[in-house]
């Protein structure tokens, strides 16, 4: 049998019962029935001793301070995941701002650029209205 104490530390409750269970069902097959009689007595002798001695006043306490200690770390993460959700909507509340300057910068280029390509437009028409003499006069034509 395992020791008791490393079965506390390193298997849950419903794991040891269903072991244990086993084993006692186990001892059902033992051909020494006085034996396996006196060694579950002495079981359930030993057991039921602490059982009575032990003091279960504060199990109620210290479920309340894990608990406690559970819900205070659950507020913090809480608190914390709001603070970085809340800077999360500010980066993108900018963002969109920059977003919206920035197309007004694209759209007051483009308006720009189409007033340039008006004028230019503007330009070669009235240099193609004009006669070779009158260009070459102007300094429009290639020479």
């Amino acid at each position: 049998m395992k020791d008791l104490n490393e079965i506390l530390e390193s298997e849950s409750l419903s794991d040891f019962r269903m072991d244990f269970d086993r084993q006692i069902s186990d001892l059902e097959n033992h051909p020494n029935g006085m034996k396996r009689y006196i060694m579950l007595c002495l079981m359930a002798e030993m057991t039921l001793a602490r059982i009575e001695n032990a003091d279960t006043s504060n199990f109620v306490e210290k479920l309340q301070k894990q608990i406690d200690a559970l819900n205070e770390k659950h507020g913090q993460m809480r608190e914390m995941l709001q603070a970085h959700a809340n800077e999360n909507v500010r980066i993108c509340d900018q963002f969109d701002s920059y977003l919206a300057i920035l197309d007004n910068i694209r759209r007051d280029i483009e308006s720009r650029l189409a007033d340039y390509d008006r004028e230019i437009a503007g330009i070669v028409r009235m240099r193609d209205s004009l006669s070779v003499n009158q260009a070459r006069k102007s300094g429009n034509v290639m020479s």
